[in-house]
């Protein structure tokens, strides 16, 4: 049996097929999940013209298969649970919050969405009412997950044993170790 997880879900309303899936899927379905995820940061990344497809766009469609393994995976634990995702969610939960957290504490993202917003501010861009929306969201969550670029010296929570930009954490995130 292959695993509904691996791939989107096609089904109606885009649902996978839950006669399939079983305890075992949910591992291997995050790990390929999140590693496509990393690629589609990095190639974001990679492109050299910070524009408003290349990034904004991209980065709202990356992540699907992630997001719908995470959604059927939280929607399983909270409702049918067991010892075995009770198990699994242990170790993927923390997995997938240092995740989100290196993509919104990443400064070189942050930087792509700050040029954008500069370029937008500036009339450079034109971005209709829903683009401006969403790149003020964007830029609203990456700061208040802690990214303010290299002005920001306070500590901030970041990735799961991780404190200010990276560093180890010391004190439950009071100072970062230098």
């Amino acid at each position: 049996m292959t695993n509904p997880l691996l791939l989107l879900a096609d089904g109606p309303y885009n649902l996978i097929n839950f006669s399939e899936l079983t305890d075992e899927h949910y591992l291997p379905a995050f790990e390929k999940a999140i590693s496509e995820h990393k690629a589609e940061i990095a190639a974001i990344l990679a492109e050299e013209q910070v524009t408003f497809e290349n990034t904004l766009e991209a980065l709202e469609k990356s992540g699907q298969l992630l997001t719908q393994m995470m959604l059927v995976f939280y929607n399983k634990a909270s409702s049918d649970t067991n010892e075995t995702l009770q198990k699994l969610e242990a170790e993927l939960l923390p997995r997938y919050s240092a995740h989100t957290d290196s993509i919104q504490l990443d400064p070189a993202l942050f930087k792509r969405l700050t040029d954008l917003e500069s370029a937008h501010s500036k009339g450079d861009i034109q971005l209709g009412e829903e683009a401006a929306w969403l790149l003020k969201k964007y830029l609203e969550d990456f700061r208040e997950a802690g990214d303010e670029g290299d002005a920001h010296e306070e500590p901030v929570h970041g990735a799961a044993g991780e404190c200010w930009r990276g560093q180890p954490m010391q004190a439950n995130c009071i100072s970062p170790i230098r």
